[in-house]
C-alpha cells in the first residue's frame, strides 16, 4: 500500500465576481428538522454525489429508516450484511470508543476487506487486512480474538488520521481520507478524481466512493470509472459493483444518499433556496467546510470567484435550476442578470422601486463590484443576504443591510416565477 499524501494542482478559471465590503453576522436561529427526525445534527448537499446527505449522530443505529439507499434509491447493505453489522456492532463500538473514532468507520472497512466475515484469511492479515500482521488462518475466530483484532484495527485507523479531532467528530472529508489511506492513496485515483472534476484524490477511488453518483457508477460510466485490481497495476474498466467504503459508512451512520437536497426541504422554490443557503452557511460557520478549496462543491471543481456558482448551485439543489444542463451551473454575474431579463423561469426587477423578497438573487455591479447574493430575509427597511465569495471570508457570509445600503452598486434582483 502507498502511504503518502499527494499534492493536488488546479487549473484556474477567471470569472468576475468581486467581494463586497460587508461584515459577517450570525446566521440566526433557523434550525429545521431534517431526515431522521431529531437525530440530525446538520444537512449538507454534495455535488460529487448529486445527493442530499443528512448527517445523524455518530451512534445512529443501522436499523434507522431512510438511511440505507444509494443515489439511485437502491439498497447499499443487503439484509445479510445489516444482520452481520448488528451482530458485530458492540465489538466495533468498544474498539471505536477507546480510539474516539466512529464505529461505522471500522465496520465499513471490515465490509470492504473481508465482507464482514469473522475469520482470518490465509494471507495472515486478518479480518481487516492490516499489512504486517500475522494472524493464523482460521475459518472462524472467537469473540475475544475478534475484539482484540478490532481494537488493533481501530488503533491502526486512528494512527493514520491527519486530524484525529476531526475524525472523532465524523468529519466527512477526514473519514473519506482515512478510507483512501487505508486502500493505498494510489496516484491513479487522484488523477481519476481530477478528470471527473473533483479536487480531492479520495473522490476518485472506487474503494471509497464507488456508486456515489452516475460519474462513479460502473453501470453508467463503464469507460470512465476504473479500478486498480492488482498491486502496482493500472486502472481497469469498469470498476467493480461493490458500494464504496464511504457509501457503506453513510448507510450505517444515518446519512441519506438518495434524492437531492430538495427532498429534505419543502415549500415554494424561494423557501427551499433560503433554507439551503442557511444550511450551507452553518456548515462553514461550524468548520465542517473550510476556506481554500471546499467551495469547489459549488463551482464544479473550478478555482474561481464563485458567487454566481453558489446561487446557481442553491437553485439547482432546490430543483429549479437557473438554466438547463450542466447541473444548472452559472459562473458569471452577467449571465445571472441575463437569466432574469430573459423572463422564462425567472424575472428581473430593476433596483429603485422594488422591495426584494426572500429567495431573490441580488445583482450588484458598478465600479470594482460585480457580485450576486441571495436574499434570505426582509425585516422592515433591512434585508439579510447570504453570498458566496463575499467579504473575503473564503466561504459564504451573511450580511444585514438597511434600505439606505440596498442601492449602492445594486442594479436589480432576479426572482423565481415558480
Amino acid at each position: 500500500m502507498i502511504r503518502k499524501r499527494i499534492a493536488i494542482f488546479f487549473s484556474l478559471f477567471i470569472v468576475v465576481c468581486m467581494p463586497v465590503s460587508v461584515y459577517a453576522e450570525d446566521a440566526g436561529n433557523s434550525d429545521p428538522t431534517f431526515c431522521n427526525e431529531n437525530t440530525v445534527i446538520y444537512v449538507s448537499c454534495f455535488p460529487e454525489s448529486g445527493a442530499a446527505v443528512c448527517s445523524a449522530s455518530a451512534t445512529a443505529d443501522v436499523s434507522g429508516t431512510g438511511t440505507n439507499k444509494d443515489y439511485k434509491g437502491g439498497p447499499i447493505l443487503n439484509d445479510a450484511q445489516l444482520k452481520a453489522v448488528g451482530e458485530n456492532q458492540s465489538t466495533y463500538e468498544t474498539a471505536a470508543t477507546e480510539q474516539k473514532i466512529p464505529w461505522q468507520l471500522i465496520a465499513a472497512i471490515h465490509l470492504r476487506e473481508t465482507g464482514l466475515k469473522r475469520y482470518n484469511p490465509s494471507n495472515g492479515n486478518g479480518p481487516y487486512q492490516i499489512l504486517g500482521t500475522n494472524y493464523p488462518a482460521s475459518d472462524l475466530i472467537d469473540d475475544a480474538t475478534f475484539l482484540k483484532q478490532t481494537k488493533e484495527a481501530a488503533a491502526f485507523i486512528k494512527a493514520r488520521s491527519s486530524n484525529p479531532d476531526l475524525l472523532s467528530k465524523g468529519d466527512e472529508g477526514e473519514v473519506k481520507d482515512i478510507f483512501f489511506s487505508y486502500n493505498g492513496r494510489a496516484e491513479a485515483y487522484t488523477e481519476q478524481a481530477k478528470r471527473l472534476g473533483f479536487s480531492e484524490g479520495y473522490e476518485g477511488s472506487p474503494y471509497v466512493m464507488n456508486i456515489a453518483d452516475a460519474k462513479r457508477d460502473p453501470a453508467t460510466n463503464p469507460t470512465g470509472w476504473g479500478q486498480i485490481t492488482t498491486d502496482g497495476g493500472s486502472l481497469t474498466y469498469p470498476a467493480n459493483n461493490d458500494h464504496g467504503a464511504f457509501i457503506a459508512y453513510a448507510a450505517m451512520s444515518g446519512l441519506s444518499l438518495s434524492g437531492d437536497c430538495s427532498s429534505t426541504v419543502s415549500g415554494p422554490t424561494a423557501q427551499k433556496v433560503v433554507t439551503l443557503a442557511e444550511q450551507e452557511l452553518k456548515l462553514w460557520l461550524s468548520g465542517k467546510m473550510k476556506p481554500g478549496t471546499d467551495f469547489h462543491k459549488y463551482s464544479q471543481g473550478r478555482t474561481e470567484a464563485w458567487c454566481a456558482d453558489f446561487v446557481s448551485w442553491l437553485y439547482n439543489q432546490a430543483g429549479y435550476p437557473l438554466r438547463e444542463g450542466n447541473e444548472g451551473n452559472v459562473a458569471a454575474v452577467d449571465d445571472v442578470k441575463q437569466i432574469g431579463l430573459d423572463g422564462t423561469k425567472f424575472e428581473w426587477h430593476a433596483a429603485g422601486g422594488y422591495t426584494p423578497k426572500p429567495g431573490d438573487i441580488q445583482v450588484q455591479q458598478g465600479g470594482d463590484v460585480s457580485h450576486v447574493s441571495l436574499v434570505v430575509a426582509v425585516d422592515g427597511d433591512s434585508i439579510t443576504k447570504i453570498g458566496g465569495n463575499q467579504s473575503g471570508s473564503g466561504g459564504p457570509t451573511t450580511t444585514k443591510v438597511s434600505k439606505d445600503n440596498w442601492m449602492p452598486s445594486t442594479i436589480g434582483y432576479v426572482s423565481p416565477k415558480g
